[in-house]
């Protein structure tokens, strides 16, 4: 339980990987029970690669949101809504290359 914008909401997560080919297949996927955010569902896939003679993974990710503010929104507000999105992923991602030690 947390607080969303001042009102008390639950998140409820659940993942899944399985191994594909060379590489893995998983999906996150994130519900809450407030009045904004529906559901979260990510989707990656990840290959090994060879990058300067090293072993690398290339992830593949999307993301899907559903939410009641979103689907009401036109123009110049859907865009600035996509791009707070993105900026959000462009920091998981910073964070996640952080973490790794070649990142």
């Amino acid at each position: 339980m947390f607080d969303a914008d001042g009102i008390a909401a639950v998140s409820l997560s659940a993942s899944y990987g399985k191994p594909a080919g060379d590489g893995w297949q998983s999906a996150d996927l994130l519900y809450y029970a407030s009045g904004g955010v529906y559901a979260v569902v990510t989707f990656y896939q990840m290959w090994p690669v060879k990058v300067d003679n090293g072993d690398g993974t290339l992830v593949w990710r999307i993301d899907m949101t559903s939410a009641a503010e979103i689907g009401g929104l036109r123009g110049v507000e859907r865009l600035g809504s996509g791009a707070a999105m993105m900026r959000e992923i462009q920091r998981t991602v910073k964070a996640f290359l952080r973490d790794t030690s070649r990142g």
